[in-house]
């Protein structure tokens, strides 16, 4: 394969997206003898040392002012992304990204034109009756769905 294409998976808050990042993470090698690189080496770059995510990647193009964002080593990842085939990043930190920030992160690190994006979302509902869950499970307090709904997301 003489071409380059890259597809970045956006995962919303709440849509599994770490479930499907840890299995993309253990099959790394599964996947590249498919053709896909998920690019392993990437995910524990900087403080990340446990990374099953290209979590400081993102962060840094997509939450640069984050108190937990670093500088990268763009020629690192430019190098490593710079020969023929098919690669997948993914993080859920692309998801504050906008069009300037992933066109900056496109230009920075020489991504190839042939682009994908995969974003994963879930019904509305869900999400809300997730995040609850979540905050009851680390005694935040709430008594009903609703009253978390209505002190969050009205």
């Amino acid at each position: 394969m003489s071409e380059r294409e890259i597809t970045l998976h956006i995962g919303l808050p709440k849509t599994a997206t770490t479930t499907i990042q840890r299995h993309l993470f253990r099959n790394a090698d599964y996947l590249r003898g498919l053709g896909v690189d998920y690019c392993p080496d990437l995910c524990p770059i900087g403080r990340f040392k446990n990374a099953a995510t290209h979590y400081a990647i993102a962060v840094a193009y997509c939450m640069p002012h984050a108190m937990h964002a670093q500088p990268i080593s763009v020629d690192l990842v430019r190098d490593r992304l710079s020969g023929s085939g098919r690669y997948l990043l993914s993080s859920e930190q692309f998801s504050p990204g906008n069009s300037r920030q992933i066109n900056e992160l496109a230009a920075d690190l020489d991504l190839p034109e042939k682009r994908r994006v995969l974003v994963t979302v879930r019904e509305e509902v869900d999400y809300v009756r997730s995040r609850w869950m979540q905050s009851v499970k680390m005694g935040r307090g709430f008594e009903s769905l609703w009253e978390y709904y209505s002190q969050r997301h009205k």
